[in-house]
């Protein structure tokens, strides 16, 4: 997986993706990611950073 990749997945757990660090067009508008995106938003803060600590651990970023 690239940084980029990597960083991406970061930016949608924070819940402000970085469309461009992967150049897929209308990435935005598949419902997997807008699902997820909902449920990210659904989070208690604690629930969030605890999420968020882990991703970022597991991913070395």
């Amino acid at each position: 997986m690239t940084h980029e990749e990597r960083q991406f997945i970061v930016s949608v757990k924070e819940g402000k993706p970085q469309w461009n660090l992967l150049g897929v067009p209308g990435i935005e508008n598949l419902p997997t990611v807008q699902w997820k995106l909902l449920n990210i938003g659904r989070m208690t803060q604690r629930e969030h950073r605890e999420a968020l600590r882990k991703l970022r651990d597991y991913l070395g970023v």
